[in-house]
């Protein structure tokens, strides 16, 4: 799960259409629940972002449970009600950062087809850095017999 962004939603003035201002103050959850149906608390405070739009950083009981909102914007609201599930995994720019992290690593770092010794017949992934290894493979020909030459398979060790 990566890191919850502030959960962004705009409100408008119910009697002229504007966006609202200054109306933070004024609006709090009639819901904030896990899926289980338990209370999270604290609830996160809302804020003001400016031009109608406001903001809080959702919470989660554990990886395993999204939340449920029902915001209720207030007076002057518009809308009324603003609400959501949401789910741990919406949040993934720690799990995109480490795949791109990874796919650069195996694109960039150097590989190596063994012919003798303990790796004989196997394909070794380095990393960036040319030292750590990050994927080994056995090597074998169309036959399925280990082979450094045209090899036809490979097979994670």
């Amino acid at each position: 799960m990566g890191s919850p962004t502030t959960e962004v939603f705009f409100v408008y003035n119910l009697a002229d259409g504007t966006p609202l201002t200054g109306a933070a103050a004024g609006m709090s959850f009639d819901t904030y629940k896990n899926s289980s149906g338990t209370n999270i608390t604290p609830q996160p405070t809302i804020t003001e972002i400016g031009g109608g739009a406001y903001g809080f950083t959702p919470s989660f009981s554990d990886a395993n449970h999204g939340t449920v909102y029902v915001l209720n914007t207030g007076t002057n609201g518009n809308p009324a009600r603003v609400a959501r599930y949401m789910r741990p995994e919406d949040y993934a720019p720690d799990s995109i950062l480490t795949i791109v992290t990874q796919i650069q690593s195996y694109t960039e770092g150097k590989w190596k087809i063994f012919t003798t010794g303990p790796d004989a017949n196997r394909l070794v992934i380095y990393d960036v850095d040319g030292v750590t290894v990050l994927k080994k493979y056995d090597l074998q020909d169309a036959s399925g017999s280990p082979t450094y030459i045209n090899p036809f398979v490979r097979i994670p060790v």
